[in-house]
């Protein structure tokens, strides 16, 4: 498990998420992450439709490319 973060989360109308609420998504979200360890010379490719991506703590140097398509 990471460590916790503060974020404000809100509702599209500005009001807030009960905290229940959202600790309960991070305890799901935490239960159905996967770590993919990072080789030299590897590249990865998500389908931001299919899959909620992120990004954990790192040790430097990481080079990322990013490219947006429609």
């Amino acid at each position: 498990m990471h460590p916790r973060v503060s974020y404000d989360v809100v509702f599209g109308d500005g009001s807030h998420l009960p905290s229940d609420v959202v600790e309960c998504c991070r305890r799901i979200h935490d239960e159905n992450s996967v770590n993919i360890p990072w080789q030299e010379g590897g590249m990865m490719i998500v389908d931001n439709l299919f899959v909620m991506h992120g990004r954990r703590a790192y040790k430097a140097p990481r080079k990322i490319l990013v490219s947006h398509c429609e």
